[in-house]
């Protein structure tokens, strides 16, 4: 079952999705800061709404508009950049992490046709 909506990481989730690609602003203290709660408990009312941290959540929604940049023809630098990413091999980790492939072979495979 999914847990009852809480206002507080509602609001926090919102500022994720407008904001992830801006590392500043979506650090956990500003997170905790805007559901003005202390970050251990931001962590645990995210994991216990959405399944996953806070840190986890914003990595799977900046690797999510990474494929859809990816998948309309921008370069693994170019949609790491647009993501959030100053380097190249931490956007490879965690897009590995996430998606369980490299975005190299992402692109040579793993694209739609």
């Amino acid at each position: 079952p999914v847990p009852a909506a809480d206002e507080r990481i509602e609001r926090v989730l919102e500022h994720l999705r407008l904001h992830y690609p801006d590392r500043e602003v979506t650090r956990l203290s500003v997170l905790a800061s805007i559901a003005q709660v202390t970050p251990t408990h931001l962590s645990r009312l995210m994991r216990k709404r959405t399944g996953e941290g806070v840190v986890a959540h914003a990595r799977k929604l900046r690797i999510t508009r990474a494929v859809e940049l990816l998948n309309r023809g921008d370069t693994i630098a170019g949609a790491a950049h647009s993501v959030g990413y100053r380097h190249q091999a931490d956007f490879s980790r965690d897009f590995q992490r996430v998606m369980g492939i490299t975005p190299g072979r992402f692109l040579r495979h793993g694209r739609p046709n």
